[in-house]
């Protein structure tokens, strides 16, 4: 399972952000041209260690300047590594440009993200357990 998990996160790095879908402040969906991460628990974007945007500025500054936001910031943004605790969850992928999104997994009893690949898919479930499936 171990080398099956480095071999996925291999298959990320270099992805290019292509578009974001948001539904609500608790799922988000970003786009990349081979994969796709939907997040449905707290997330922030921090840009040289400063926080850039999170989860909950949906509900203070509004949809549309948001998504706005977020894809101005993410536009021509390389996955440079991807890590994740096997056992909460947490999430970190750190981008070209001094840039990384940060995932909280806040749900012991549903799923908190899942990225999905070619034939592939991580899935941060219930409890934060991040399992491989294939």
């Amino acid at each position: 399972d171990e080398e099956r998990s480095s071999i996925m996160e291999r298959e990320l790095i270099g992805q290019l952000y292509n578009d974001i879908e948001y539904m609500n402040h608790r799922n988000l969906t970003i786009n990349f041209l081979s994969s796709t991460l939907i997040i449905e628990c707290p997330w922030r974007i921090e840009i040289k260690e400063q926080m850039y945007a999170g989860s909950g500025d949906f509900v203070h500054v509004g949809m549309d300047k948001m998504l706005q936001k977020l894809d101005q910031v993410l536009a021509y943004q390389k996955i440079m590594s991807v890590k994740y605790d096997r056992m909460k969850g947490d999430l970190i992928v750190y981008f070209s440009g001094n840039m990384k999104l940060l995932v909280y997994p806040d749900s012991y009893l549903y799923e908190n993200w899942q990225w999905k690949m070619r034939n592939q898919m991580l899935v941060s479930q219930a409890g934060g357990e991040v399992t491989t499936f294939t």
